[in-house]
């Protein structure tokens, strides 16, 4: 009876050993500074960041036989980390781990390099760009991050993200008919001045950019039927007309000779 209790003894001392060494890290969130995300040809861009923290009060080790302890993987959806550049990936977290980012898959990998102390908490930011729009019904842009151990006794709690989407293209061509805009834009192409002819009288606002969102002109008008645009300035190629009046904005792709 003595030995049965002993081992009963011993079998609790070393569960409650086991329990005290295990160590449990997680990203609580993900955040982007941004919602929605300007389109690509707005060179839609923000600041994204996660948190991490360590919540048991155990250090957790830097590896596990010689292999990096904790690792996270974060996935950029529709998303780049800004010009490649990893030295752009800054906070507390960077004194724990080392950065790699593989631009072919838009994946940023963090590899536990200190050991972190228990119950820490850090973060980390770094820059995205878009590189694809998506609409408010897809809600695609976005950061996905996940946190796993080479360790058995590390408890990592899986993932946590954050999606968005992108606001409307500026490049985007509306059908007038559909929407009954009440002005059109007359000659298209052209190799001299550009007529806008609107009804009523309106106010107006005039925007031209070029097909990589960069907004060339921009002005604003008074009551007025027609006007007049002169573009002999403008290089030749094809640019984006945007012209709001009355409420309604029109979109005409416009071709300068």
């Amino acid at each position: 009876m003595k030995n049965i209790y002993s081992l009963f003894l011993f079998a609790a001392v070393g569960l409650t050993s086991l329990n005290s060494s295990a160590q449990s890290v997680a990203i609580p969130e993900v955040k982007l500074s941004a919602s929605p995300l300007g389109t690509v040809e707005n060179n839609g861009s923000a600041i994204a960041s996660f948190n991490f923290v360590e919540s048991s009060g155990v250090n957790v080790l830097s590896s596990r036989n010689n292999v990096s302890n904790v690792k996270i993987a974060v996935n950029l959806e529709y998303l780049e980390l800004t010009n490649d550049d990893i030295s752009q990936v800054t906070g507390s977290l960077m004194d724990y781990f080392t950065v790699s980012y593989n631009s072919e898959i838009d994946v940023l990998k963090f590899e536990q390099i200190n050991e972190i102390p228990g119950d820490w908490f850090g973060e980390v930011s770094f820059p995205v760009t878009v590189t694809k729009n998506s609409t408010k019904e897809e809600s695609l842009n976005g950061v996905y991050a996940n946190i796993y151990s080479m360790n058995s006794k590390v408890n990592a709690l899986g993932n946590a993200s954050v999606f968005t989407n992108t606001e409307k293209s500026v490049l985007e061509v509306v059908d007038s008919e559909i929407l009954d805009l009440p002005f059109e834009v007359l000659p298209n192409p052209t190799n001299g001045p550009l007529t806008i002819f609107l009804e009523n009288n309106n106010d107006a606002k005039v925007a031209i950019y070029d097909l990589l969102g960069k907004e060339i002109f921009t002005k604003e008008y008074t009551g007025m039927d027609t006007i007049d645009l002169n573009i002999d300035h403008l290089a030749s190629a094809v640019y984006v007309l945007k012209v709001t009046s009355n409420g309604s904005t029109k979109n005409v792709q416009i071709i300068r000779e």
